[in-house]
């Protein structure tokens, strides 16, 4: 058993006590809560800082296993805030005492994070500074989204569905990064590709996506928060854009690119190794923030893992005055795609991405609020963000206009 990271304050209780917790855990996931800071504030425990997993099942909320990862925040009291807890697969089980005050549906980020991993034999703690503040359950907040062009690939339509197209009429690629604002927060998904590797790879490189982003009113220099829908060459070549961000990645997808499936040439394909390595490097800096599965990471903001075009692919879902939009990135290059069911040729899987086609659906206001990742039509549905910008940027929170 491994050692606990942090010892009980008061009896001094070590690892064994875990043991009388078990009981078989059969799913590995993300598991999200709002309790009340009052609560973490009773029997003399502290109310903020780090929260050992033992006293956490004290409380009646959910403990776990040392070997998985816990992330508590605490507030003042009275104050709402948010736990964010993983519990992994494994062949041994995992605690699970479940809690009084478990709420689906909300993930956390709060002021002062503090994260344990146990990693084999190694404990680690590290201090995140706060990306939101602490929230309260009535903070959902309404965004506008943009999406910005930088590049465009002609081709014809066989090449955009796995079983070809009889048709064979042009069916080009527009290349876009997109930009998601409130009075109080800004995050940018995905980051684009450099003129050089637009070169590389045959693509049109129009303009910088950092351009296009200031045209709104974006620098990119003061974006604390970037969402990498996956690390393809062309959503996660320009990580340098943004020297003071974080970056928001699935676990998956990073286990993907870096592991055994990368051995084969068809599936890193679509990835360059020094986009991946310089991802390696920002986990390193502390600017990397992972997720399993579905997450919020701000009020009216969540990304979801749909996989399918690339194993740790996540798509995001935003609240706007018209509804929850759906940016699916390529979860869908083009509307044909999840309109008619009809798989894109690059694909880890073909099964996740059908399956994530109907997750877009069920993620969605309506049909009208997904948002493909690659399609010229978008620019041609939705207005111009603002005078000179049309064909640039246009405004996905607002309502289509063809």
């Amino acid at each position: 058993m491994l050692p606990l990271t942090m010892p009980d304050p008061r009896t001094q209780r070590g690892a064994r006590d875990l043991r009388r917790m078990r009981r078989p855990y059969n799913d590995g996931m993300w598991q999200e809560r709002e309790v009340s800071a009052q609560m973490l504030s009773q029997d003399g425990f502290p109310t903020a800082g780090l929260i050992p997993e033992f006293q956490a099942e004290e409380r009646g909320f959910e403990a776990f296993d040392p070997r998985s990862e816990a992330l508590w925040c605490a507030a003042p009291p009275g104050r709402i805030v948010r736990t964010y807890e993983r519990i992994e697969r494994s062949n041994s089980t995992t605690i699970a005492a479940r809690g009084r005050r478990r709420l689906g549906g909300r993930a956390l980020r709060s002021s002062g994070l503090s994260v344990t991993s146990n990693i084999g034999n190694a404990a680690t703690l590290a201090e995140y500074a706060p990306i939101s503040g602490v929230w309260s359950m009535a903070e959902d907040e309404t965004y506008t989204i943009y999406a910005v062009k930088y590049a465009h690939h002609h081709r014809n339509s066989p090449l955009n569905f796995i079983d070809g197209d009889t048709h064979d009429v042009p069916m080009p690629l527009d290349y876009f990064v997109w930009a998601i604002k409130s009075d109080s927060r800004t995050f940018v998904l995905d980051t684009g590709f450099t003129p050089e590797m637009g070169a590389k790879r045959n693509r049109d490189f129009i303009r910088s996506p950092g351009e296009g982003l200031k045209a709104v009113g974006i620098d990119p220099d003061k974006v604390e928060n970037v969402i990498l829908s996956h690390m393809h060459f062309d959503h996660a070549g320009n990580l340098g854009l943004f020297p003071n961000a974080r970056f928001h990645i699935q676990d998956r997808e990073m286990e993907y690119c870096t592991g055994r499936c990368m051995c084969h040439a068809y599936l890193r394909h679509a990835f360059e190794a020094e986009h991946v390595v310089d991802m390696v490097r920002r986990i390193f800096e502390g600017r990397a923030l992972f997720h399993r599965g579905t997450s919020q990471i701000a009020p009216g903001i969540t990304v979801h893992h749909v996989g399918g075009h690339s194993s740790g692919l996540q798509a995001v879902r935003v609240r706007t005055e018209r509804g929850y939009v759906v940016l699916a990135s390529d979860a869908s290059h083009f509307y044909a795609n999840f309109e008619q069911n009809r798989p894109f040729p690059v694909v880890a899987s073909v099964i996740e991405m059908l399956e994530g086609y109907r997750t877009l659906y069920e993620l969605a206001s309506s049909p009208q609020h997904i948002i493909p990742g690659h399609d010229p039509l978008v620019l041609s549905r939705y207005p111009a963000a603002g005078p000179g910008l049309d064909g640039i940027v246009v405004r996905l929170d607002a309502a289509p206009v063809a």
